[in-house]
C-alpha cells in the first residue's frame, strides 16, 4: 500500500548522451534509477521501474534515448520505489497487481472444503497378444539377398 510519498519527477538524461551510441539507452534507466533514489533516499536495488518507463527509454532505439523523462515516483512502506510514467493512471500499482496474483494462486492451489475425488480413469483395453509362433513379417523394401554363384 503506498504510503503520502508519491512524488512527479523531470529527469535530465543528458548524461546518457556522453557515453558511446551503443549503450546510451542503457545509461539512460541507470541515471533514472540513480536521480530517484538520491531524491527518494532509497537504495539503488529497491527502485523498481515500470514497463512504459522501460519502454519510453528504449522507444528510439539504444542509440537515442529521450532528452529527459516524466515520472511518477511512489514509496511503499518496506522502502520500494515504483517509478511509472504520470499518464498511465492504473487502478493500482503493479506490485499490488503481484500481490493479488499471488494470493489468488494460493486460493486455487489450497483446497476448497472437501477435496474433490478426481474421476476414475477409463481403463484401456490390453493390446492382443500375439502367437509366440508367429515370426514378423519381413519389410517389403528389403531386397532379398544375393547369393554367389
Amino acid at each position: 500500500m503506498p504510503t503520502d510519498d508519491e512524488r512527479l519527477y523531470t529527469i535530465p538524461l543528458r548524461m546518457a548522451h556522453r557515453v558511446p551510441r551503443t549503450k546510451r539507452a542503457e545509461r539512460a534507466v541507470q541515471e533514472v534509477r540513480a536521480y530517484v533514489s538520491r531524491h527518494m533516499k532509497a537504495e539503488l536495488d529497491k527502485v523498481w521501474l515500470d514497463g512504459p518507463v522501460n519502454e519510453a527509454l528504449w522507444a528510439r532505439s539504444i542509440q537515442k534515448p529521450p532528452p529527459r523523462i516524466r515520472v511518477k515516483a511512489v514509496k511503499f512502506e518496506d522502502g520500494v520505489i515504483e517509478v511509472s510514467l504520470p499518464e498511465t493512471e492504473k487502478a493500482g500499482s503493479r506490485r499490488e497487481e503481484m500481490a493479488q496474483e499471488r494470493e489468488k494462486a494460493k486460493e486455487e492451489a489450497l483446497p476448497k472444503g472437501e477435496p474433490e475425488e478426481a474421476p476414475a480413469k477409463a481403463e484401456e483395453p490390453a493390446e492382443p497378444e500375439k502367437a509366440k509362433d508367429e515370426k514378423p513379417a519381413p519389410p517389403a523394401a528389403q531386397e532379398p539377398e544375393k547369393t554367389k554363384g
